[in-house]
């Protein structure tokens, strides 16, 4: 199939190696000419993956339109510039019969919107989807083991592109719950920064594993509100993805989570759970859900609360 992948970051690079070691024609789209010269050039992408070559078979360009005859459209960005993107895809007549598969993780900020939600008003007659797994792109990149959850509202789509997109060391995992998929993918991030704060204050690893536990049930309470399903917890995109984000240093929203226990300004360096603890403190009052965990990192990282003080405030909390 013909694949094109917007975003040349480190996890857009590793999807177009992905999408081309399952025998697919790749083109990645990169805003940056550097890069996309880089990737034609010197079959590199010294920016993101200096270490990785680059088949010779995978193009890259920086002409959005040279994506439009794609059987399906990668988007690899940061969640609130979808809407963008969908819009200047619209812009250019994208086809209805191209498929749009999401991996940006978050809910848009103004909206309160999933991405698929976001994609599907803009471009309403094509097909929606999303990947979402435990997948830190460098070992994806490299070729080692790793799995990931494909989701569409049509589960013979998601097995079709699960299909197509696959190889002996990506497996891919298809459902069709597209709702319950993104609120796993998008929460865990908030709940990466707690667990980063629980490290940086040395609170122990009970303290983390509590974390994760009563983290995964406030995911559950926004999904089922949102319309998602519990089993999804048990997928790739669930426990898969929320034990690894929170339990690595090598997750950005952990190592955020840790330099905001060290008294380091957010906006020196922010991170997809920064943005999407704004819109889930909105959603949970709007659908009046408790969310205690993903409320408290909102007071730290936009309301500059203390985080020791929130920390007691939560501990102090009835346990029922």
């Amino acid at each position: 199939m013909k694949i094109a992948v917007i975003g040349s970051g480190i996890w857009g690079t590793s999807l177009a190696l992905v999408s081309g070691r399952a025998n697919n024609d790749v083109l990645i789209y990169s805003r940056d000419k550097f890069i996309s010269d880089d990737i034609n050039n010197n079959h590199k992408n010294s920016s993101y993956l200096p270490e990785i070559i680059i088949p010779s078979s995978i193009k890259a360009t920086n002409n959005l339109a040279e994506v439009l005859n794609s059987d399906i459209i990668i988007i690899s960005i940061p969640a609130q510039n979808v809407r963008q993107i969908c819009s200047d895809l619209k812009e250019l007549k994208l086809s209805k019969n191209t498929i749009l598969m999401i991996c940006s993780k978050g809910i848009e900020q103004n909206s309160l919107k999933l991405m698929s939600q976001v994609a599907e008003e803009i471009l309403p007659l094509n097909k929606i989807s999303i990947l979402s797994g435990p997948n830190f792109a460098l070992p994806v990149a490299q070729d080692l083991p790793a799995i990931t959850s494909v989701s569409s509202k049509d589960i013979e789509l998601s097995n079709m592109l699960a299909k197509n997109l696959k190889n002996i060391n990506f497996r891919i995992y298809p459902n069709c719950d597209i709702i319950g998929t993104q609120v796993c993918g998008s929460v865990k991030n908030v709940l990466a920064i707690a667990s980063g704060i629980a490290t940086g204050m040395k609170l122990g690893e009970n303290a983390k594993a509590a974390i994760i536990s009563r983290g995964i049930v406030e995911i559950n309470n926004l999904s089922i509100a949102m319309g998602g399903k519990t089993e999804t917890l048990l997928s790739p995109a669930g426990i898969g993805d929320i034990h690894l984000t929170c339990s690595s240093s090598a997750s950005r929203n952990t190592s955020f989570g840790i330099a905001l226990a060290s008294n380091e300004a957010p906006e020196n360096c922010l991170v997809e759970g920064f943005f999407t603890c704004k819109s889930i403190n909105s959603l949970a009052i709007k659908l009046g859900i408790s969310m205690p965990i993903c409320q408290a990192v909102y007071k730290i990282t936009h309301e500059h609360a203390s985080a020791k003080d929130t920390i007691k405030e939560l501990l102090n909390r009835p346990s029922n």
